[in-house]
């Protein structure tokens, strides 16, 4: 895992920490997923996959990519990832998760935030909530099913562990013939006490010193020892004896500041200006000739043939909740089968020409009508399309899938290559600038958010053009939220005028999407 998953620290940029991506693809690529979710840092910090210094570093992600829900002055919950779309069990605010995360915060030393985060899950679902004194399975805070399940268990073991081993830090290792005791009070707390069958002890701040009282009952007698924080991800153990009396002194040290590091945020006009240029969402500029491509000859399918297709190989050879052979859907719904229909779109088609927002495009009423690429062997990885030429701008009408598990990674590239070998690319991310055909994203600006503004989107169902479907067409909820008859997309690519074209690649990066181009329109 830290062979092959682990993302080490870049430069000493202040919370540019190291921590370990989601996953790596088995087939295809074989790239790294960076996008991790909550259980990608608090499982190897929990499990000791890991030094102290990686654990430390590791937290710093959730601080930085998370999206964080404040439930009162001092205290937090989170999601459970940032990824689009809404699928169930993928991004939720869910207290056990909270939790989990919560421990091993306290595990790598970062103490105060996690008991930001312990108090807010508490204040959330034992106090806030509608059942009072109860751990439920998902919080008010989350944007799909809001507070729920408040039958399932998930939360009651991992919150004990959260107080005994990560707030006061008892973590007996009998097999080892002692119990490490490593405090994780706030840095405010002067006094607490602890008393269990097996164990009690209390803690005193004072005057520079630290003094635990232990009071050990386990069956065979086990050796204290004292992990203290000495802050960074840094800890020295102080051994104490195995007498079930005794006290253990030592000195409290000064901690290292914690540095500030600042949630990602889509701010300043200037940053805001280069993504939207860099993603290919400018807004068309209409004061100049637009220059339809022919590029019929390499049509190779029908737009509504992709979720009627069965995409069966490369699959994976090992047990796992693999994408349906319809190339959408997930565990919980297996058939889903989206109805992908372009009919009225083909029929608002006029002279081989559809206009998208003062854009045209040249597109054919009957036939096929897009050029489909895959890492699946229905339709080729890549095709490039020739081109002659100069233009400042290439407009791409483009239609395609993606899924929770492709979410902030290139999707795909466009690449435009120019007679002096050199080249331009667009990188297609979900849910910057690439959308799934089948349904609007959700986005709220807390667990679910994106650029703005979001890709020009054509309703295949209703022939409407907007940048927010969802709105327009009255589409509700957080799950599913499809458009009727699925929708195409439009970017606009930016290109070096002062040098001649001479083809656009369309690639596919990611396994288990399909990604197609309708037409390119050239200024």
């Amino acid at each position: 895992m830290n062979e092959r998953l682990w993302i080490p620290m870049t430069g000493n940029t202040a919370g540019q920490y190291g921590y370990w991506a989601e996953y790596q693809d088995g087939q295809g690529l074989k790239r790294l997923h960076k996008s991790a979710a909550l259980w990608s840092i608090y499982t190897p910090i929990d499990c000791g996959a890991c030094t102290p210094e990686q654990a430390y570093q590791a937290t710093f992600y959730v601080d930085r990519e998370i999206p964080h829900f404040k439930v009162d002055a001092t205290s937090h919950v989170v999601a459970t990832s940032n990824w689009m779309p809404y699928a169930w069990s993928i991004n939720n605010v869910a207290p056990a998760e909270v939790m989990h995360t919560a421990l091993a915060y306290f595990k790598a030393g970062r103490s105060s935030e996690a008991f930001q985060l312990m108090k807010g899950n508490i204040m959330d679902q034992m106090y806030y909530g509608r059942s009072p004194g109860n751990f439920g399975q998902l919080s008010h805070y989350d944007a799909a099913r809001g507070e729920c399940y408040r039958d399932f268990g998930d939360c009651i073991g991992i919150s004990s562990r959260t107080l005994i081993q990560g707030l006061f830090g008892v973590q007996p290792e009998a097999l080892y013939g002692r119990c490490i005791i490593r405090p994780g009070f706030p840095i405010s707390w002067d006094n607490a006490r602890l008393k269990t069958p097996y164990l009690e002890y209390s803690f005193e701040r004072k005057d520079g010193k630290i003094r635990l009282h232990i009071v050990q009952n386990f069956p065979q007698r086990l050796k204290m020892v004292v992990r203290q924080n000495l802050g960074g991800g840094v800890f020295r153990d102080i051994e104490g004896t195995a007498e079930q009396d005794q006290v253990i002194t030592f000195d409290d040290v000064s901690r290292n500041p914690e540095p500030e590091v600042p949630q990602t945020a889509m701010t300043g006009q200037l940053q805001q200006s280069l993504q939207v240029m860099e993603h290919g969402l400018a807004s068309p500029d209409l004061s100049r000739r637009f220059e339809p491509q022919e590029i019929d000859d390499f049509w190779n399918a029908n737009v509504t043939d992709i979720f009627r297709n069965r995409y069966t190989s490369p699959r994976p050879q090992t047990t796992t909740l693999q994408i349906p052979v319809q190339g959408v859907g997930e565990w919980c719904h297996p058939q889903y089968t989206p109805n992908i229909n372009d009919s009225v779109f083909r029929s608002l088609i006029r002279g081989d020409e559809f206009t998208v927002e003062g854009v045209p495009f040249r597109t054919p009423a009957k036939g096929h009508n897009i050029v489909y690429t895959s890492l699946w062997d229905n339709y080729p990885d890549a095709v490039t399309i020739p081109l002659k030429g100069s233009a400042s701008s290439a407009y791409l009408l483009m239609a395609g899938s993606t899924n929770h598990m492709q979410s902030h990674i290139d999707n795909g590239l466009v690449i435009a290559q120019y007679r002096d070998d050199s080249a331009d690319t667009l990188h297609l991310r979900n849910p910057e600038n690439w959308c799934p055909i089948e349904q609007d994203y959700y986005v709220d600006g807390r667990a679910f958010r994106t650029l703005e503004p979001r890709p020009i989107r054509v309703a295949l169902g209703t022939g409407d053009v907007s940048r927010d479907l969802g709105s327009l067409l009255g589409i509700e909820g957080v799950y599913g939220r499809e458009i009727p008859g699925g929708a195409a997309q439009m970017l606009r690519m930016e290109l070096n005028p002062r040098k001649k074209l001479r083809s656009l690649k369309v690639e596919t990066l990611s396994n288990d999407v399909v990604i197609g181009l309708m037409a390119i329109t050239l200024q």
